[in-house]
Parts: structure tokens; C-alpha cells; sequence
């Protein structure tokens, strides 16, 4: 069964024989297509990641377009810039949102038999996204231990329970906005 651990600190993929994936999720972009702070900041996590984990390889997902180009092509070229080998680097550029990004990064994870995956996101998204890829994993089979790394600080708003739920039900493929409308963040 999958598990989720080191929510919140710095991830550590367990030594010796695993392939581990290092899982960014994207973030708007700016209009003008460029890359806005708090994408900024989980580049920077993943590109420190990446550093400590030479061995793993990166998955870059977020297909919202701005500009002519959309977050994973972005973020492709903004760690590329900064030394990480393109071929460790892998696209997924079709997904809307965080449930969207770990369903379609899934496939990518099993393909290069990913042993364990350190996601690296937001502060307010960290607890969603651990969550939905255990989901995922467990729902398919996989028993890669699932890390979630924050790029940032948060504080809970107090519907940080619904947003987790909401989100591991459409996970799972049942849908709740009928019932919670308000829990929408487009």
C-alpha cells in the first residue's frame, strides 16, 4: 500500500537501488506567458531536489496556456536554464488542475517504474496532492511510497479538509460540486 510521509519537510527518498520521480506541479502563468512567483517557488524546490537526487528523474505537469505555451513547457525551460538535464525532464501538458496533473503524471511514474515520488507544489496544496497520488497509486496497484514537498508556508482557511476530500473523490472519479459548489477554485 502506498504512504504518504514527510509532508511538509524535505522529502528523502530511501537510498540504494530505488528510481525515484520528482513530481512539479505547474501553476497559472502570467499573461504574458512568463513564469509568476509561486511557480518560481516550487522550480526552485524541485531544482534543489534534483540537486540532492541525481538519479531521479522530473516530471513537469500543467497544460493551462498562456501566451502560446503552456506551465509545463515553462517550467521544461526554466530548469533546463539552470543545468538539469532535458532528458531527466518529462512533460505532461494536458492537465487543468492538481487532480488532473497527478492522474495524467501517473502514467508518466509508471512508465519509467518510478519507485517512490517526491511532489513538489504549494503550501496549500500539499496535503491534495500527497493524498490524490496515494489514491491513485493504491486504486492502480502501485506501492511507491508518495512524499509531498512544500514550496512555501500555509495556513489552513478552515475548508482545508473539504479541498482534500473533494479532490481525492475526483481522484477516485466522483465528482462532489453538485453538493459543495462553494469548494470550486476556478
Amino acid at each position: 500500500m502506498a504512504r504518504q510521509a514527510g509532508l511538509g519537510r524535505a522529502a528523502r527518498p530511501a537510498e540504494g537501488g530505488e528510481k525515484p520521480a520528482i513530481l512539479v506541479l505547474g501553476h497559472k502563468l502570467a499573461d504574458d506567458g512568463s513564469i509568476r512567483p509561486a511557480l518560481q517557488e516550487r522550480l526552485e524546490k524541485a531544482l534543489d531536489a534534483a540537486t540532492r537526487y541525481p538519479e531521479a528523474f522530473l516530471i513537469v505537469t500543467g497544460g493551462q496556456p498562456r501566451a502560446g505555451r503552456v506551465e509545463a513547457q515553462a517550467m521544461r525551460e526554466w530548469l533546463a536554464e539552470r543545468g538539469v538535464a532535458e532528458a531527466r525532464i518529462h512533460e505532461e501538458g494536458y492537465a487543468r488542475d492538481t487532480v488532473e496533473n497527478l492522474i495524467f503524471s501517473r502514467y508518466i511514474l509508471d512508465m519509467h517504474a518510478a519507485d517512490a515520488a517526491v511532489v513538489v507544489t504549494s503550501g496549500h496544496n500539499v496535503r491534495r496532492a500527497g493524498a490524490c497520488l496515494e489514491v491513485l497509486s493504491v486504486d492502480y496497484g502501485s506501492d511507491r511510497p508518495v512524499f509531498a514537498v512544500s514550496s512555501g508556508q500555509y495556513e489552513d482557511d478552515g475548508r482545508d479538509r473539504l479541498k482534500v476530500y473533494r479532490d481525492v473523490l475526483r481522484a477516485y472519479g466522483i465528482p462532489m460540486m453538485a453538493a459543495y459548489p462553494h469548494l470550486a477554485e476556478r
